[in-house]
């Protein structure tokens, strides 16, 4: 999404040397880079900060189903240093694992943080491969392995894309404000399929399915200083399609400009959507025992370019994640189902949902 997630907002005063126009520290996003895949989808050390995210849907035997997320951030702290010094490092590597247990109405979740000395973390240049520890993204081929093991649960999928990667924007270029470089490099797999195993507890779970999502984000520059948080959704439909939708909420709660979205067809066509083809309504809250925080809760969504119309539900409301070891910031991340209909036809699906900015005791400037 429109992830200009907030350990970037939170951490570049203190992780990222200020930007010296004499010294041109890290690149901007202006739309020079080319968007060239598989390339395009290894790492960008001379941007300060970019993420792998992955999230999706899993069914297990006797319609039992869950949910998981997997995040790998880059926080630049130099450009691409040229030391040989195996103690140095351009680069900090933040990590978020969760997994959603449907049928038992639980919520896991873990974070790993590494500066990626020693080949502790990292992500190579010119192909995906991402790494923090154990836990990994890697892309042989056409298959992308994804692995990841807490105490009590673990993800270990090998998946494929049914479509190619979709650019999202002008090109690959994501605009998030009028500010020089304010926009971000914004790629993603919207239908990754296949299967593999979960741990729960110390069950081992094998899958029936797996559909996943993924999005790659590279950027050097905050969000606008009027920005509050925003309200992300990765939409897959059972009919083929899916959608990329996220409003930028302002301080005046107003929903911004510069809030977009993608809607990718079954052909895999993209049709760009600006801030007034849609409208995200929320239908309920949630207050978090944990932080205190309240959060949306439900959602309809009426997209008027295409003339669909949903309602997003989350299949656990509890799916919050405080990240106090990594990114230091509270947020919810979570599974969600969709009902809905397009010209009187109904459609069905899966989706999951970020929100950011809801906890008012934080500070995003």
């Amino acid at each position: 999404m429109s992830r200009y997630i907030l350990c970037f907002l939170l951490l570049i005063s203190a992780a990222v040397p200020p930007c010296r126009a004499e010294e041109n520290v890290f690149s901007q996003v202006d739309g020079s880079l080319p968007m060239r895949f598989p390339e395009s989808h290894g790492a960008h050390p001379d941007y300060s900060t970019e993420w792998w995210y992955f999230v999706g849907h899993l069914d297990g035997a006797q319609d039992r189903t869950y949910g998981f997320e997997l995040t790998f951030f880059r926080i630049g702290l130099d450009p691409k240093t040229q030391s040989r010094s195996r103690w140095r490092h351009h680069s900090l590597y933040l990590t978020h694992f969760a997994l959603t247990d449907d049928h038992q109405q639980r919520f896991f979740h873990d974070e790993r943080t590494s500066r990626g000395v020693f080949d502790q973390a990292g992500a190579h240049e010119g192909r995906l491969e991402v790494w923090n520890g154990p836990w990994k993204a890697v892309l042989n081929g056409e298959v992308l392995h994804l692995a990841a093991e807490s105490r009590d649960f673990a993800v270990d999928l090998r998946l494929s894309s049914t479509k190619p990667a979709v650019l999202h924007g002008r090109s690959g270029l994501s605009q998030k404000g009028p500010g020089p470089g304010q926009a971000s490099y914004y790629s993603s797999f919207t239908r990754l399929q296949g299967s593999g195993t979960i741990r729960v507890e110390g069950e081992l779970i094998p899958l029936q399915k797996a559909q996943a999502w993924m999005d790659h984000e590279v950027t050097s520059a905050g969000l606008p200083d009027n920005i509050e948080g925003w309200d992300w959704f990765a939409i897959q439909l059972e009919n083929g399609e899916e959608f990329m939708l996220y409003q930028l909420r302002t301080k005046a709660g107003k929903k911004d400009l510069y809030s977009k979205g993608s809607f990718i067809q079954k052909d895999g066509t993209v049709i760009s959507l600006k801030h007034d083809d849609y409208t995200i309504e929320p239908l309920g809250t949630w207050k978090s025992p944990n932080s205190g925080t309240v959060y949306p809760s439900g959602w309809k969504i009426l997209v008027k370019k295409t003339g669909h119309e949903f309602e997003i539900t989350p299949t656990v409301r509890a799916q919050e994640l405080l990240t106090q070891k990594s990114t230091g910031v509270n947020y919810w991340e979570g599974r969600c189902k969709v009902a809905g209909s397009r010209a009187g036809q109904p459609v069905t699906g899966s989706a999951y949902a970020e929100l950011t900015g809801y906890d008012k005791a934080l500070t995003y400037s």
